[in-house]
């Protein structure tokens, strides 16, 4: 909620309330001027009808007909409403004005000036009747006195006045107080006039108040002296001289002088002040203050000068509120949206913060405008709403220039520059979540011009006044060198400040720094926590970083069931990594159940990201139908994808679909190309396969010694076929010098893998004695076991050793089994020997 309060030199103790100014509107006459200047002295006035609705009674009594003059509130902006109402009358003024003119104006209750009046008047339901003579018995021993000065007044500022008046067919405005002081009236009437010409009797006006003031000890005089001397108003400015008048004038039980004087009092940093000024605008707003009241709701609900009550204070608020104080409409509002000491009521809300918005007051037009444009407590109206927070925002507040901007982002794209312009405006008045939308705007080249050099100043700014997303943004600048200098020590600075705030993307970029060392000493242990606490932020980039910890121990212990748990949270939070990750572990099982579908699914995704190596995965599995149905043409295009951005294995298996043809023309030097490209990033397939196309002269011109080179890249890696071939050239020499004992050395590499060749050639070895000694068991076995595997002239040389007894026990019948399963394939010597066999 807020308070703010605006001494305004017009808004003086009055006949009506004591506590706010009021006027008595009637015809500009200089006879009736003068009846009603000794009803003040003489408390009479001749019976008879003064002017339509007012009427002298004849016994000392004014009737006001309340059909004709309707008690009202002059309009927010304190601007005419209709021909001739003094525009320098200020907002929230009590005056008797012709209902039907002021139409506009709002009606204050007859209640509220039954409750002010007193002991002054009698109402009826269509009148009042006013007791002049009560009213001026307190007159007669002020006459003598201020005689000398009405003289200088009555006689010629008063006729200039009304002749004026007449002039510019204004109304004449008669001001008087409750205690009606002559002296007083006068003063205050003259300097309401001098407002409106300009004139320079302010220091006469200024005088008669002080003589009012300190020869008749008049309360009301004393607070309109205050007045000038606080505002430097026709005397020399001194707000501690205005401050000691206030005071007395508050002793005496002025409304308005209570208010003033304990706003001072609050001000101040004692304890015992502010209690002071609790007292004072409690005895104020006990008199209908509206101020007062408003002020005192404040304390109430901030436990400034009094113990916090929010109940109390939301009475004092709805006081003050519907006797049209804008601010305290607001704060009443507040509390009805919020439910702060009463019960939430969204629509009751909305209503008065219309009020408020309706009078101009800025934070009443922007809650009326967000209410408007997200439909809360009313019927939803986006462009009302934003016409609403425009308002506001054009009185250059930077919260309101700020949620307009935001508004005018979310709502119509097309209006970005406006949206960016005003984030400028209120960034510039130091407002930090603008400060940050600003640099946001210059970064991205939304709404204004790209300048990261101008981005980076405004994160500075908004993360000086301890924005956490600015800081976080900033460390993001000085981290990468993005419009300053790179400075990674710096940038792991503003991510602590961030990440102690409990921004989770901070938390992360300083996980991730002290993963790697970056900008500060390497601990993987500390990285671990602080990815822990960005995922119990919800931050996508934590989930992620603290499934990998759990998934591989980093930090804490192995635990793949939540690892996966966080790789999926992240996952659906659109994160590409974790939406690879977590296809990974559908796919493997790992810490959740398998579900092809499921990993394709998020592979996909990932990969629709431009995850490279989520691409491949997806084209691997469209390919050959896992967790989908095969599209070889779906799997060329992800495969391309994936290639492009140099994953190896993309490259690959994409030159393989053109050396095929699989959803892709056959195209082999195409084919070559991605094989090389593949391979020369050290994938170990792709190296055995272009040292084939090299050898054979396949797609590319034949190089048997540039072959040999790739089949040892590959048969180091472990690759079993490559291990093999190259243990052939090895022993054959081919393309390299012969050396059968390292090429034996290959096969038996290969064997242990399993594969085929490479145990039928280690057994031949072994078998023939070449490169190593002559084993006919060693042999007998890699034949079975490749034979077993299908190689089939395994089978045959295995089949021999059954026939013959070499280095297994004789079978003969197993033999004939090995021979038919090799002749089966093709293989021409089995073939032959089974015929010899018969």
């Amino acid at each position: 909620m807020r308070c703010t309060t605006i001494f305004c030199c017009t808004m003086l103790p009055c006949i009506i309330c004591a506590s706010e100014p009021a006027t008595l509107d009637i015809t500009p006459d200089i006879d009736i001027l003068k009846s009603l200047l000794d009803v003040l002295n003489h408390g009479d006035i001749p019976k008879g009808r003064l002017l339509e609705g007012v009427t002298a009674l004849g016994d000392g009594r004014i009737s006001v007909d309340l059909q004709k003059f309707a008690p009202i509130l002059l309009p927010p902006d304190g601007t005419s409403p209709v021909k001739g109402f003094p525009e320098h009358m200020s907002s929230g003024t009590l005056a008797l004005k012709y209902s039907d003119e002021y139409s506009n104006c709002k009606v204050v209750p007859t209640e509220f000036l039954k409750q002010n009046l007193g002991k002054f008047a009698d109402f009826s339901e269509d009148h009042v009747v006013i007791y002049t003579t009560k009213l001026s018995q307190s007159l007669a021993e002020l006459s003598s006195r201020v005689a000398s000065e009405l003289s200088k007044f009555t006689a010629e500022s008063y006729q200039r006045t009304a002749e004026s008046y007449q002039r510019t067919g204004e109304r004449f405005q008669l001001i008087t107080d409750n205690d009606c002081r002559t002296l007083n009236a006068v003063a205050f009437f003259l300097k309401n006039w001098i407002f409106l010409h300009k004139n320079d009797e302010m220091t006469s006006a200024a005088k008669l108040f002080q003589c009012a003031a300190e020869q008749g000890d008049d309360a009301y005089a004393q607070c309109n002296y205050a007045d000038c001397l606080e505002n430097g108003t026709g005397v020399r400015k001194d707000v501690a001289q205005a401050i000691r008048y206030y005071k007395r004038s508050a002793e005496q039980k002025c409304a308005l002088a209570q208010f003033r004087y304990g706003v001072y009092l609050e001000n101040e940093d004692s304890q015992a002040n502010k209690e002071k000024a609790v007292e004072l605008y409690t005895l104020s707003s006990r008199q209908g203050n509206a101020l007062a009241q408003l002020h005192l709701g404040v304390c109430l609900e901030r436990g400034i000068g009094v113990a916090q009550n929010k109940e109390e204070a939301v009475k004092y608020y709805k006081l003050s509120a519907d006797q049209g104080y804008a601010e305290a409409q607001y704060n009443y509002g507040t509390c009805l949206y919020y439910g702060i000491g009463i019960k939430q009521n969204k629509e009751e809300a909305v209503k008065y913060y219309k009020l408020s918005a309706d009078q101009g007051y800025v934070y009443g037009q922007l809650s009326y405008g967000k209410c408007l444009f997200s439909g809360i407590g009313i019927e939803p109206n986006e462009y009302e709403g934003l016409w609403f927070l425009r308002l506001s925002a054009d009185q250059g507040d930077a919260e309101a220039q700020f949620c307009y901007a935001d508004y005018l982002d979310q709502m119509i794209k097309n209006m970005q520059k406006q949206a960016a312009e005003n984030y400028k405006l209120s960034a510039n008045q130091g407002h930090e979540e603008a400060q940050l939308r600003c640099a946001l705007c210059l970064e991205s080249d939304i709404g204004t011009k790209q300048n990261k050099v101008e981005a980076v100043k405004y994160f500075e700014l908004s993360a000086k006044q301890g924005n956490a997303e600015a800081q976080f943004h900033l460390g993001k600048c000085l981290q990468f060198g993005i419009g300053v200098a790179k400075n990674e020590k710096e940038a792991v600075r503003y991510y602590k400040l961030s990440a102690d705030q409990k921004n989770g993307q901070a938390q992360c970029s300083l996980g991730l720094c002290l993963k790697s060392g970056i900008g500060i000493a390497k601990n993987e242990k500390e990285a671990a926590t602080y990815f822990q606490l960005s995922a119990l932020q919800k931050d996508d980039g934590g989930l992620y970083n603290y499934g990998e910890c759990l998934q591989f121990g980093i930090g804490f212990a192995k635990n793949e069931r939540k690892a996966a748990k966080c790789y999926g949270d992240s996952a659906d939070k659109g994160n590409a990594l974790a939406q690879f990750r977590y296809g990974y572990c559908l796919e493997r099982g790992i810490g959740v159940d398998k579900d092809k579908t499921g990993a394709t699914k998020y592979y996909k995704l990932s990969a629709d990201q431009g995850n490279a190596e989520a691409q491949f995965c997806y084209g691997y599995r469209s390919q050959f139908g896992l967790g989908t149905t095969p599209n070889a043409v779906e799997a060329v295009k992800y495969y391309q994808l994936s290639a492009d951005q140099g994953n190896a294995e993309a490259q690959f298996f994409y030159g393989k679909c053109f050396d095929k043809g699989t959803g892709v023309e056959q195209n082999k030097p195409e084919a070559i190309k991605y094989y090389k490209l593949s391979a020369d990033q050290g994938n170990a397939e792709a190296q055995y396969t272009y040292g084939e196309c090299l050898e054979k002269g396949t797609g590319v011109e034949r190089n048997v010694e540039e072959a040999i080179k790739y089949y040892k890249f590959s048969a180091d890696q472990g690759y079993a076929k490559a291990q093999c071939s190259y243990g052939e050239c090895l022993v054959e020499g081919i393309g390299v010098a012969p050396n059968k004992e390292e090429g034996v050395e290959y096969f038996r590499l290969s064997a242990e893998q399993g594969n085929a060749m490479g145990l039928f050639n280690y057994g031949y070895c072994f078998q023939k004695g070449i490169g190593v000694e002559q084993n006919d068991r060693i042999a007998a076995e890699s034949f079975q076991q490749s034979a077993d595997k299908g190689n089939a002239k395994a089978q045959f040389r295995y089949g021999l050793c059954l026939e013959k007894g070499t280095g297994v026990e004789q079978n003969e019948i197993r033999a004939a089994e090995y021979f038919r399963r090799s002749a089966e394939q093709g293989y021409a010597p089995a073939q032959r020997h089974l015929s010899k066999r018969g």
